[in-house]
């Protein structure tokens, strides 16, 4: 039995919740798709949300444009498996220095020790401009429910 179980809920989920932030390089609307890694699982943990704070702010279009898609790459580099994404459509903004969500709970958001999520930039089209980003990963660790 784990020595979290006679607090409060709210006070478990304190404790088991953690964050992780880095930085995301900005990217030209030319710029062809890209990945880069946000996230290290250290240990087994589920991933709660995922969040980008923009350095400007990203204006929606639908011709020419970026979706933003978070992939769990496993411990190779390889996998593809997506837990969440946001299509900067006409509509979808996300205004400078606001934390705006990309992923929140996931069907896919259990992560193995070793694992890597990575952030993709996907081109469409012509593309557009993406400004560097801070990315927020909160994350609990597996089994200490």
């Amino acid at each position: 039995m784990s020595n979290l179980m006679g607090m409060s809920p709210t006070a478990r989920q304190a404790l088991r919740a953690k964050t992780a932030q880095t930085t995301v390089p900005s990217a030209l609307a030319a710029d062809a798709t890209a990945e880069w890694p946000i996230f290290y699982a250290d240990r087994a943990c589920r991933i709660l949300r995922v969040g980008i704070v923009a350095y400007s702010t990203i204006t929606g279009a639908n011709t020419n444009t970026f979706n933003v898609n978070i992939l769990n790459k496993g411990t190779a580099g390889i996998g593809t498996t997506e837990i969440g994404n946001k299509d900067f459509v006409l509509g979808t903004n996300a205004t400078a220095f606001v934390e705006y969500d990309v992923v929140a709970e996931s069907a896919n958001a259990a992560m193995a020790r070793g694992e890597v999520l990575n952030l993709q930039r996907e081109k469409i089209g012509t593309g557009m401009a993406m400004p560097a980003l801070v990315v927020i990963v909160s994350f609990e660790l597996a089994g200490l429910g």
